[in-house]
């Protein structure tokens, strides 16, 4: 190997000067940087092919110009080369197109035989894909940056032990961190609730080993804040994981706690919903007995003479069942099947009618008092059951101010653009606002939270039901309002209650008059499943003289009606049966036989049709009714003129 180079060199030795000029050539055409050559005053004496190309030139239409036409920043480059000093720098050149070409230069001064610096030879690299590089990581670095600041979610890097090493704006502000430096390299699972901290331990442990968690958690803020989040978590570094080196967890989190809210609400409103399916069940049997009760005693009572002495024990059972009437009622409300009697009416009368008598009924140690809206709009509501609302709630104010305080009541009109509770019938528009405050001692957020609930009352055994505030929920929502608590312990609580308004005239109760019962000889078709009120409703229309035909369902009744030939004038159904229920039966029936006319009985507020198949407007007694009452609507029913 020494003799081959001691004999390539001894070749080179003999290789006449145009050889050599030849090999140089060779060697500058071939590199694969740009060779720039320029004499003392800066103008191009020479380029390769290679640098040439790279600015889109032939090699002799750059000769005789100055470097610096070349390039985007003239005067510095021109500094640089009168210096004539070994330098280095990146340097953008224009093309002959007119494009950039980033170029990495470095220069070196050439001396004559004198010694003398005779011009520069500059090397030159294209490193715009380089540069371009550069830039398109930048730009992804600027865009990660903004997404990493401006995402409403929290985003965050866990070490594998649990420390904080990275969070967005937006997690600092769900832990209620004013700046990173708060919270940086402490263990997050500190924050964390401590009944969900196992939790949340294990799904940092599955992450950082390279296993996607998902977690529901509670974090308690820096200023005491709780919040319920969602974190989804996986490793940062997978190829860590994979190793089976614990890697650094990104975990991206949201704020979920109004869903929690909100699914809270709703488990709440299907127990309600459940229970008041209930509660109308119940009702609904026991106001078929205790229209059989009340019915039978005042038949009992009518056979007496005047003077008996059994009409006291009579009267104590009507006193009972009235009771009882009383509570079913409340059953129902709560349930929102109670048959409201609505009539467009002033709040003011009720409220003005009612402040009269609280202070007999809730004490004298607690002020009642009244600000009222003088041009309170008008609304349509059942006026009795609105009284009931009101003075549920005076009674519950007084229970919470055993030792005295205030109670004031309010009204004013006010215009909702979105429901107070969620309902997706909500119109916007004029409401009523009647709210009642106390000064009591409030309740806490868990008595807030089932404060509408049935059953559930804070009071002694024996003392409350549970019914109080649950009537009242029902009573409102049946009214197509909304109810609202607010309360702070030790600070009181109001009630308020929106009640959509209406432009219609208030509506005055007809003068009571002294009614005189009477029968007649009509044909009546009866329809009842429960079979002692059917044989109270067929004694008393036997009574006053009708001719009754008996049916226990739908069914039975169309086969009664067929034999008949349809020569019935009224027909008297219960609306909730088997098989058929009222206004199936009655649509089958009128369709038929036009001339029918139909009185609907239930206890359930059922939604009848406005007109029967004849024309006729059907009506609806309410359960539990006395004998007088089935017999006065009947005759009504089949007196009255249809317009």
């Amino acid at each position: 190997m020494v003799k081959q180079g001691f004999r390539a060199a001894a070749e080179w030795d003999v290789l006449s000067t145009p050889a050599r000029e030849e090999l140089y050539r060779q060697i500058v055409e071939s590199a694969h940087e740009g060779i720039w050559v320029t004499d003392g005053r800066g103008r191009t004496v020479f380029v390769n092919g290679r640098m040439a190309s790279m600015l889109g030139y032939a090699p002799a239409q750059m000769i005789g110009h100055a470097l610096d036409e070349f390039t985007v920043e003239r005067a510095p480059l021109a500094r640089a080369l009168a210096d004539r000093a070994t330098w280095s720098r990146e340097v953008r050149l224009t093309a002959r197109d007119g494009t950039v070409v980033w170029s990495l230069m470095n220069s070196s001064p050439l001396h004559n035989e004198d010694g003398d610096v005779s011009g520069v030879l500059t090397m030159v690299a294209d490193i715009s894909t380089r540069k371009a590089a550069e830039e398109a990581l930048r730009d992804s670095e600027r865009r990660l940056k903004t997404i990493f600041e401006t995402e409403p979610a929290c985003v965050k890097l866990v070490s594998a032990d649990g420390r904080l090493l990275e969070m967005n704006p937006a997690g600092l502000q769900m832990i209620d961190a004013d700046d990173l430096s708060q919270v940086i390299g402490q263990e997050i699972v500190n924050l964390v609730h401590p009944a969900d901290r196992d939790r949340f331990r294990e799904t940092i442990r599955a992450a950082s080993a390279g296993e996607p968690a998902r977690a529901e958690f509670r974090i308690i803020g820096l200023r005491g804040t709780q919040r319920w989040l969602e974190t989804h978590a996986v490793p940062f570094d997978p190829a860590t994981a994979e190793k089976g080196q614990p890697s650094v967890v990104l975990g991206v989190t949201q704020d979920v706690t109004q869903r929690k809210l909100l699914e809270y609400e709703l488990n709440q409103a299907q127990k309600l919903e459940a229970v008041g399916r209930l509660a109308g069940g119940i009702a609904h049997d026991f106001n078929n007995l205790l229209t059989a009760i009340l019915g039978y005693a005042d038949f009992a009572a009518m056979q007496l003479p005047p003077k008996h002495p059994v009409h006291g024990e009579l009267a104590q059972i009507r006193e009972a069942g009235e009771r009882a009437v009383a509570l079913t009622a409340q059953l129902l409300a709560f349930s929102r099947n109670q048959i409201l009697r609505p009539r467009v009416m002033d709040i003011n009368e009720t409220v003005t009618g009612l402040l009269k008598m609280l202070p007999r009924i809730i004490g004298e140690h607690i002020a009642t008092s009244a600000e009222l809206d003088t041009g309170l709009h008008r609304v349509k509501a059942d006026p009795t059951q609105l009284e009931q609302v009101l003075l549920n709630l005076a009674l519950n104010a007084r229970d919470a101010m055993p030792d005295g305080g205030a109670l004031i009541i309010r009204t004013a009109n006010v215009v909702l653009q979105e429901p107070p509770a969620d309902d997706p019938t909500f119109q916007p528009g004029p409401f009523v606002r009647l709210s009642v405050t106390d000064t009591g001692t409030g309740m806490d957020t868990e008595t807030e939270a089932r404060a509408f609930e049935p059953f559930f009352t804070t009071k002694d055994v024996g003392r409350g039901t549970g019914l109080g505030l649950s009537t009242v929920y029902g009573i409102v929502t049946q009214s197509r309002g909304y109810i609202s608590v607010a309360t702070e312990m030790g600070r009181g609580t109001t009630i308020t209650i929106h009640l959509p308004a209406t432009s219609e005239p208030i509506e005055r109760g007809p003068v009571a008059q002294e009614v005189q019962l009477r029968g007649g000889r009509e044909t009546v078709l009866l329809v009842e499943d429960a079979e002692a009120v059917r044989e109270l409703e067929r004694r008393t229309l036997e009574t006053s003289g009708y001719r009754v035909l008996v049916a226990r369902d739908g069914v039975e009744a169309i086969g009664i009606a067929v034999q008949e030939e349809g020569q019935i004038d009224l027909l008297v159904t219960d609306v909730v049966m088997p098989h058929l229920t009222g206004p199936q039966l009655a649509a089958e029936l009128t369709v038929r036989w036009p001339s029918i006319r139909t009185l609907y009985v239930s206890g359930f507020s059922e939604q009848i049709p406005p007109r029967e198949a004849g024309g006729h407007r059907p009506r609806l007694l309410k359960k539990p009714f006395t004998p007088a009452r089935l017999v006065d609507v009947v005759r009504s029913v089949l007196d009255e003129v249809e317009k």
